[in-house]
């Protein structure tokens, strides 16, 4: 979704990590959620500008 969203404005994805994944994040709850922080799932999108 967030590749899409910023694709529309314009931009061209370049690169993307998997380095902050977190398999242990049952990701179906509020990550506002006290014994979630820290451990959530996250990404890394790299986005260029076209000339």
């Amino acid at each position: 979704m967030v590749i899409d969203d910023i694709s529309k404005a314009g931009f061209q994805p370049v690169e993307e990590t998997d380095l902050y994944t977190n398999p242990r994040d049952p990701l179906n709850v509020s990550v506002f959620q006290q014994e979630l922080r820290g451990s959530t799932n996250q990404f890394v999108l790299k986005f260029k500008k076209p000339a």
